[in-house]
């Protein structure tokens, strides 16, 4: 049913893109379609299309929607490179765990739109600023970026045993009756999934800053000076973002900004 002119609210990308949230919210993807989107505000779906061009640009949307602030968020001024990853993380998760319709439509669809893609060049020129090679750096944003996620997949989708309901249940009661001793009482392990993200975020981002005796390093340098910095893409799923000259690429990570 569509909703009379008079009582409408005037239409725009923002309130769009909650209307469209709000949908993948209650019933997942599955629930997402023009017509449905349409009726949630009222307008026929034939007028969406004056704000989106098609459905592949409604779910860019989304995506954009869901991960802005991007990877350099205003709260980040003044913050080091470590702290403006750890930041980013966590707000990925967080919106992943408040949305967690979204996680199969981030995991399978990049973030392309303009506002999103800017966002993200204003995280790769912060580490380049911090002494980060560009292509390095694009490849530690993306490898960070699906760490969350997989996290927030076992963390939103655990696995459990096929069957009924009550089976499934009795299999998360023997986990938590074996796990929760283990971790220090029932408060440890309802808080498990925070401490897991935590101790690896730490670990991945302590990774970044042990000199050039740290693998990661040595094996990046060893990547460039063999000529095979061209596996990692940039942005435009193009090849060799860096035109420098090899001795420029042969940069090896600094360890403070």
């Amino acid at each position: 049913m569509v909703t009379p002119l008079s009582t409408r609210s005037p239409l725009d990308l923002d309130g769009i893109a909650r209307a469209a949230l709000a949908l993948v919210d209650e019933g997942g993807l599955a629930a997402l379609s023009m017509r449905k989107l349409g009726a949630r505000l009222g307008v026929e779906a034939m007028t969406l299309y004056h704000y989106v061009k098609r459905k592949d640009d409604l779910l860019d949307l989304l995506v954009e929607r869901a991960v802005l602030p991007g990877p350099e968020g205003t709260e980040d001024a003044g913050l080091d490179w470590r702290e403006r990853l750890a930041g980013y993380a966590r707000r990925l998760r967080a919106a992943l765990l408040a949305h967690p319709g979204l996680l199969p439509l981030l995991m399978s669809r990049p973030a392309r739109s303009k506002a999103a893609l800017a966002q993200f060049a204003l995280a790769l020129s912060s580490l380049a600023e911090a002494g980060f090679d560009v292509a390095e750096a694009y490849c530690l944003l993306n490898g960070l970026t699906l760490m969350v996620l997989g996290l927030v997949a076992g963390e939103v989708n655990p696995p459990l045993p096929e069957g009924p309901p009550a089976d499934q249940a009795k299999a998360e009661a023997d986990y938590r009756a074996i796990l929760a001793p283990l971790l220090g009482g029932e408060a440890a392990f309802a808080r498990r999934h925070d401490r897991i993200f935590e101790l690896t975020l730490g670990a991945f981002i302590a990774g970044l800053g042990k000199g050039d005796t740290h693998p990661f390093h040595r094996d990046m340098g060893a990547e460039r000076d063999r000529g095979r910095d061209a596996h990692c893409p940039d942005i435009q799923g193009r090849h060799n973002i860096s035109s420098s000259s090899p001795a420029k690429r042969r940069r090896t990570l600094r360890t403070q900004p």
